[in-house]
């Protein structure tokens, strides 16, 4: 059919075309469902809205156990000190050694946020078909750098919760999840995940 035909109304070339895309993969040329790959876009974008609240109320919780059992253990230790007696001294002392250990875990920068975030980034992507690497990887360089993007902007005179801030943040959790997810080859699921961690995290 010729273009002369399409502009006269003869769409008879244009039947049985879907709604796809060619890519080349190397080895030829492959079709790609462009409504899959944007079913899959929202799918993960929802997953992302809600595992990450999710885990921010999970992460939350565990920082306020963690804080009060602090705040007790040096209570205790107190006491020993008080006591002068040296085997409830060592006692307490191990007792609020366990407590800043575990609170450290929950705190800002702490193993147990970033694994606690990082599976949640690795099954969003998982539910959207994503790359689980990527999106694990987009999260953790995402709790890495945002920390020091933070105090960066703080520091600039931006405060936390303005516009600006905000909106540095946000382009910053997607470039250093794109960072990350670039590590595992994928750099659009790392930047995705590292975007919605940082939005709803």
């Amino acid at each position: 059919m010729s273009s002369r035909g399409l502009r006269n109304g003869d769409t008879a070339a244009l039947d049985g075309l879907t709604r796809t895309a060619a890519t080349l993969d190397g080895n030829g040329v492959k079709e790609v469902d462009l409504d899959k790959l944007q079913e899959r876009a929202e799918l993960g974008q929802v997953a992302g809205q809600v595992g990450f609240r999710a885990a921010s109320d999970f992460i939350s919780s565990r920082q306020d156990e963690a804080a009060s059992a602090l705040a007790e253990a040096r209570l205790q230790a107190k006491a020993a000190d008080a006591s002068e007696d040296p085997e409830a001294i060592a006692q307490a002392q191990q007792q609020l050694q366990a407590a800043q250990s575990q609170y450290a875990q929950w705190d800002e920068g702490g193993t147990m946020k970033r694994a606690t975030q990082a599976a949640t980034g690795a099954v969003a992507a998982a539910i959207s078909g994503g790359n689980v690497g990527a999106a694990a990887l987009g999260v953790m360089a995402n709790e890495i750098l945002l920390d020091k993007v933070s105090v960066f902007l703080n520091e600039k005179g931006a405060e936390s919760g303005s516009l600006g801030y905000e909106v540095a943040m946000a382009l910053s959790g997607a470039a250093s999840g794109a960072l990350g997810g670039a590590v595992a080859g994928d750099v659009s699921t790392g930047a995705s995940v590292g975007a919605a961690a940082q939005q709803y995290g």
